[in-house]
């Protein structure tokens, strides 16, 4: 039987003892940004506190994560997830939704955002997400 899955604020100094696993995340992580960021530049935030790392773990191996950050603009504050990676599936995606949404209500934001690809509409979907933009990008060469 499998452990019972868990999501957990991972604070910096934790990093460390994650591992590899933790770095196949990250590499992941980094995969989704196309070529945005890397693996190192996304523990860098993560180290300095830009974002926030949600853990997912099966006892003690970390499977799942999710980095964010809180905004703000004179109009919003809003929960701004930056990147999610992880193994498993969608089997944690409703539960990492709910940590979120209470992460953010418990900050004063008003609004959950990210971009995600097309396969996230599933978990989205029924849980009361919309498409609200859509995304386009461009390299842009000297």
């Amino acid at each position: 039987m499998s452990p019972p899955l868990t999501l957990r604020h991972v604070p910096p100094a934790e990093l460390p003892d994650l591992g590899p696993d933790l770095h196949e995340i990250l590499v992941r992580m980094a995969r989704a940004s196309h070529g945005q960021e890397s693996a190192a530049g996304i523990e860098a935030q993560i180290r300095a506190g830009h974002w926030t790392l949600l853990g997912v773990f099966a006892g003690p191996t970390i499977i799942a994560g999710v980095t964010f950050h809180i905004s703000q603009t004179p109009q919003i504050r809003f929960l701004r997830v930056t990147y999610l990676a992880g193994q498993g599936g969608f089997q944690w995606g409703g539960t990492m939704l709910r940590k979120l949404e209470e992460i953010a209500r418990d900050n004063g934001c008003s609004r959950l955002r990210f971009i995600g690809r097309p396969e996230w509409r599933r978990v989205l979907a029924p849980a009361g997400y919309e498409a609200t933009s859509v995304n386009y990008d461009k390299a842009i060469t000297p």
